[in-house]
């Protein structure tokens, strides 16, 4: 039954052999034609071009830029910081650079202490 079994005709194709003489269809050039940018190894022009009109990337506005430099922060609530500090017993009568050293420690990033929910 399972060793029956076989692909439907036309499913699987043979592959192109290029440059395997002149008896095979695709011998010599490889079906690449005689010499031009084409023809040649890596050839063909880059990604984008048009044949030297203006590429459609470089006649669109540019806005702005990327900042490599970029810092990402995370934002803390001064809302939620008083929440946690009451309900937990670990910061009472601690000073608030133990608090922020702790907050240092658990945030990946930096962060920003924020009054309300303003962003």
């Amino acid at each position: 039954m399972l060793n029956e079994l076989r692909p439907v005709e036309g499913a699987r194709k043979k592959r192109k052999r290029l440059g395997r003489g002149p008896g095979s269809g695709t011998g010599k050039t490889a079906g690449k034609g005689d010499k031009g940018q084409l023809a040649r190894s890596g050839g063909g022009p880059r990604l984008g071009f048009e044949g030297g009109q203006l590429p459609f990337f470089q006649s669109i506005p540019k806005r702005g830029f990327k900042n490599v430099n970029r810092k990402e922060y995370a934002v803390v609530n001064l809302v939620d910081l008083n929440s946690i500090i009451s309900n937990t017993s670990l910061f009472k009568n601690t000073d608030i650079v133990v608090i922020q050293n702790c907050i240092n420690e658990i945030a990946a990033s930096d962060y920003k202490i924020l009054e309300k929910n303003d962003h």
